[in-house]
């Protein structure tokens, strides 16, 4: 396959640095080298494409991972959604063949064993995770044991601060509350969790479009707020709705905070980054809007729609990164920041041969000399195998 180099530039990156030169984010008032902090948010979403070419593409994609996790650099690695959709992948979970490898097979587990092995660290809920209804996304979430094996269940937690699931039976036991360390609530849904990485504390926060109800099976699942014609009203409410999980985050003294939203179009993520006071990064999801640099490698036919990151201000003032990639494990984002000692992202200090979306394809991974996590090698191989099987194409709903 060829590999062709994005041809967008930085030219609204750098206006908005322009913007943003002054007050908190200005370099004159910037803290000195020593005091900052410098954080690699590795992110991805949207598997819910074809499910060959997710299994085709994640064996390098974790390599890409394997690669930026080596450098010395605090990382964390997020999805903003949409990691699992009924298909040929979801349902290969429930195979009998894959007990060796799956612990307990079931609906799902294929696609969540595949995330515990890349070492996720958090993920929002998108429509997809839960097209097969609450009590399969539950089953996904949690630990099971038989004679057969033991099932780990998620080993990282769901995050959605605008989803109530205390009348839905399946999830109400597995709802927590925000604000809690990722490593004490696997595999449960809270509002938001607290990650420390290279000495600091990082806020993770979740947020799912309001339409949750019309495009997928919520069951008892109450979503805040209800869909309104008028946008901007939609997009007032729904900051409002997800504010509180920012401001307890905030309250705790954490005052680096990334929001995973999977709000199915980028407006509503570019929407929220003016709104909401608090927060440094929008994962954006649901809307596999490519992002790129001017450096970004790009697959053969891909275009991008806009920069990689977008850069908003936050009612203070503030800057506010949007980043987004194409689903499927086709691309790994990668956002390197520097944060000032106050929490401010210094935006002088973005890189775009350090930023930007990496392909999973063999030139790319070549290139980083990058190699797979033994772990998914073995899962995509158990799972192709089978996928492919007659016996599997013929039991699909």
């Amino acid at each position: 396959m060829d590999v062709g180099k994005a041809t967008v530039g930085l030219m609204g990156t750098m206006a908005a640095i322009v913007l943003l030169g002054c007050g908190d984010v200005s370099a004159e008032e910037a803290p000195a080298e020593d005091a900052s902090y410098k954080l690699q948010l590795l992110h991805f979403s949207d598997i819910d494409g074809d499910p060959g070419v997710a299994l085709d593409n994640v064996e390098r994609f974790s390599a890409l991972v394997n690669a930026f996790r080596a450098r010395d650099l605090p990382t964390l690695l997020v999805s903003s959604g949409d990691n699992v959709k009924p298909g040929p992948l979801y349902y290969a979970g429930n195979a009998p063949e894959l007990a060796d490898v799956l612990g307990m097979p079931a609906n799902g587990r294929a696609g969540i064993a595949l995330m515990n092995a890349l070492g996720v660290d958090a993920s929002a809920i998108g429509n997809h995770d839960l097209d097969g209804g609450p009590a399969e996304f539950a089953a996904m979430l949690v630990p099971e044991t038989d004679a057969s094996g033991t099932y780990p269940g998620a080993e990282f937690p769901y995050l959605s601060a605008n989803l109530d699931m205390s009348d839905e039976p399946a999830l109400a036991d597995l709802a927590t509350g925000g604000a809690q360390p990722a490593a004490q609530i696997p595999g449960r849904i809270a509002p938001s969790t607290v990650i420390e990485v290279g000495g600091e504390r990082i806020g993770l926060v979740g947020g799912t479009a309001p339409a949750l109800p019309n495009i997928t099976q919520t069951g008892r699942i109450r979503v805040s707020p209800e869909m309104t014609p008028d946008k901007t009203e939609l997009y007032d409410q729904l900051a409002a709705v997800l504010q509180p999980a920012v401001d307890r985050l905030v309250d705790q003294g954490v005052n680096k905070i990334v929001l995973l939203a999977h709000m199915q179009e980028i407006v509503v993520e570019k929407a929220l980054a003016q709104r909401l006071a608090g927060v440094d990064v929008i994962v954006a999801g649901g809307s596999s809007t490519l992002l790129a640099d001017r450096e970004d490698v790009l697959r053969d036919g891909h275009l991008a729609e806009d920069e990689y990151p977008l850069v908003y201000q936050s009612p203070a003032g503030e800057p506010v990164l949007v980043v987004n990639v194409d689903g499927d494990y086709l691309y790994l984002g990668r956002l390197v920041l520097t944060f000032s000692r106050e929490g401010i992202i210094q935006l002088d200090k973005l890189d775009p041969f350090e930023n930007g979306i990496y392909a999973s394809i063999p030139a790319v991974v070549g290139r980083l000399g990058a190699t797979p996590i033994p772990k998914v090698e073995q899962l995509a191989a158990a799972i192709r195998s089978v996928m492919v099987s007659p016996a599997h194409t013929a039991s699909l709903p």
